[in-house]
């Protein structure tokens, strides 16, 4: 309610500098388009419950399967290059902590 008190304001400011007839249409159009673009906004706020989905074709169906059964190839492959990669890195960190043992132990003597 506040706006629209605002706007009859502007309304009333614009009417009393006596605009030109140029500056008064384009205000209208511009007004008119905001109104046009809140009243669609609404309807389409209120349909949107009862708008049903085109049901797809069999080949966008086949893509689709397509698509998700390549996604899945990729995942169990990833998630099979990870474990392997633990592994080797599991053994990795083994040697290298055997090697830091050893160069303490080195060092300890050296010292």
């Amino acid at each position: 309610m506040e706006n629209i008190q605002e706007l009859i304001q502007f309304a009333k400011e614009i009417r009393s500098q006596k605009p030109s007839n140029g500056m008064m249409k384009l205000y209208l159009i511009g007004s008119m388009l905001a109104l046009f673009g809140v009243m669609v906004g609404f309807v389409e706020t209120v349909l949107q419950p009862f708008y049903t989905h085109e049901p797809m074709d069999e080949e966008m169906t086949q893509l689709v399967l397509l698509e998700q059964q390549q996604a899945e190839k990729k995942l169990r492959w990833r998630m099979e290059a990870a474990a392997v990669l633990e592994e080797d890195m599991g053994l990795k960190s083994r040697q290298q902590a055997m090697l830091a043992r050893r160069n303490s132990a080195n060092r300890l003597h050296a010292s």
